[in-house]
């Protein structure tokens, strides 16, 4: 088990009642203040004392965790995290901060002296239109030092020009939040239904699919922000597993090369454990509509659904909402092709769009 998923695993056995010991013993493996947080559903503040108070030895500001590079404020390099998901952060530490106070919308916006509207737009992932409704935010709030320079730097970082900005990509409003998110992911697991899913696709395969949307915005810049967003993952090494339904890999999409190299690149997936196929004889009935859950550091898991391109980020309280996409996809990747067979389905698959000789296909499931 890799270290990631041992402090995943951690961050999971904490509740809001953990002892200041057992918050202690998760940070010392490499949790953030803010994943203690969201895990324990308190607030920065309160883990901090809760710390402070098993004496747990406190990381320099900025120092890596997991040799994992601190965030530089400039969000050009792929190394850094997005504008969008710094604004997704500091939106929830804001209704954290808030709820903590035990006040609502209405009567923060009052005691701040704003409209209820700018309240609420605050509380978005759009964030405070100014640093200057910030600090009122934090002063109301009696917010220590460090938790508003904290914030600050996110209002910062969430005004900086998106990476694919910087490459001098455009992307469409609507499909800014689903790209900013799971471009930053640490962990994509997802069950596809229908086509090979978008950070999987090869650029001929993707050129088909978007073609075929009839959206406005060319489709040369549509493939081109794909291929930009897989590089991104691949450079920042995010975890991507996948289960396909067969009919994914028998689907000839933009005729037989076309998919025949699609097919090979999910082959190579195959063979490195993070891609399986549930084969048509698998005696397992699947969902209809493909998923994926995206794990995004500091906020959580994400729910992204492919046939609508929106994702959502449900509130630390309300991840129980996930847990049945959790269980569909644990089911699925049992009753799913191993390895080797499903490196069988998709041979077979690509030989008959070859027109070569098909060979035997035996699946078993892992």
């Amino acid at each position: 088990m890799s270290a990631q998923a041992d402090l995943d695993q951690a961050l999971a056995g904490l509740h809001q009642h953990s002892t200041p010991k057992e918050l202690g013993t998760v940070y010392e493996h490499g949790a953030t203040l803010r994943q203690l947080a969201g895990a324990t559903k308190r607030s920065n503040t309160w883990v901090l004392r809760k710390l402070r108070e098993a004496r747990t030895p406190m990381r320099p500001p900025g120092r890596p965790v997991h040799g994992r590079p601190p965030s530089t404020g400039q969000n050009q390099g792929d190394s850094a995290t997005s504008s969008t998901v710094q604004r997704h952060v500091l939106s929830r530490r804001l209704v954290e901060l808030r709820t903590h106070a035990n006040l609502t919308q209405n009567q923060a916006a009052r005691g701040i002296g704003v409209s209820l509207w700018k309240m609420v737009r605050a509380e978005r992932p759009q964030g405070p239109r100014s640093l200057a409704l910030l600090h009122e935010l934090c002063t109301f709030y009696d917010t220590p030092p460090h938790v508003r320079e904290d914030l600050a730097r996110l209002w910062r970082e969430g005004h900086v020009p998106e990476w694919w900005t910087a490459q001098g990509l455009r992307v469409p409003d609507d499909r800014q939040t689903a790209l900013g998110l799971r471009a930053d992911a640490r962990h994509v697991y997802g069950w596809s239904d229908t086509l090979v899913p978008e950070l999987a696709q090869t650029a001929a395969y993707a050129r088909v699919i978007e073609a075929s949307r009839g959206d406005e915005e060319p489709v040369d810049m549509a493939v081109a922000v794909l291929m930009a967003a897989q590089r991104r993952v691949r450079r920042r090494g995010i975890d991507q597993r996948y289960v396909l339904d067969e009919a994914v890999i028998r689907r000839g999409v933009g005729g037989a090369q076309v998919m025949a190299d699609q097919l090979k690149g999910l082959r190579q997936m195959a063979v490195r454990g993070r891609l399986r196929v549930l084969a048509w004889d698998s005696g397992h009935i699947p969902p209809i509509n493909g998923f994926e859950l995206c794990f995004i550091p500091e906020l959580g898991t994400a729910l992204y659904k492919p046939h609508t391109q929106k994702i959502s980020v449900p509130d630390p309280s309300d991840t129980p909402s996930l847990d049945s996409f959790r269980t569909t996809l644990t089911h699925l990747w049992e009753h799913a092709a191993d390895a080797t067979a499903t490196t069988n389905l998709i041979d077979h698959a690509r030989a008959q769009l070859l027109g070569a000789q098909a060979p035997d296909v035996h699946t078993t499931a892992s």
